[in-house]
C-alpha cells in the first residue's frame, strides 16, 4: 500500500511529532508499505494569517504523485 504522511512543520524546529512520523513511516515500511512524508511549512503568526496558512494545507491535492495513486494519507499535527 503507498501510504502519505502529512505534517506541518514550523522550519528549524523539531520536536515530538516530528520523531513520531518518523517513528510511523519506519513502522509501515517495515510492515511492507511504501511510505513517505510531506512536510508543509505553517507559520503560526500573526494570529490573523492562520487561516491562510490552513487553507493553503486543504488545497494541496495528495491524491496521486507522478500518476500513481496514493492509498492512504495520514495527517498529523492538526
Amino acid at each position: 500500500m503507498r501510504v502519505l504522511i502529512a505534517t506541518a512543520q514550523v522550519p528549524f524546529v523539531r520536536g515530538g511529532a516530528e520523531m513520531h512520523a518518523e517513528g510511523l513511516q519506519a513502522a509501515l515500511t517495515a510492515a511492507g508499505h511504501q511510505v513517505e512524508q510531506v512536510r508543509l511549512p505553517f507559520k503560526w503568526y500573526p494570529p490573523e494569517r492562520i487561516l491562510d496558512q490552513i487553507l493553503a494545507t486543504r488545497l494541496l491535492d495528495v491524491t496521486e504523485s507522478s500518476g500513481n495513486r496514493i492509498d492512504r494519507v495520514i495527517g498529523s499535527k492538526r
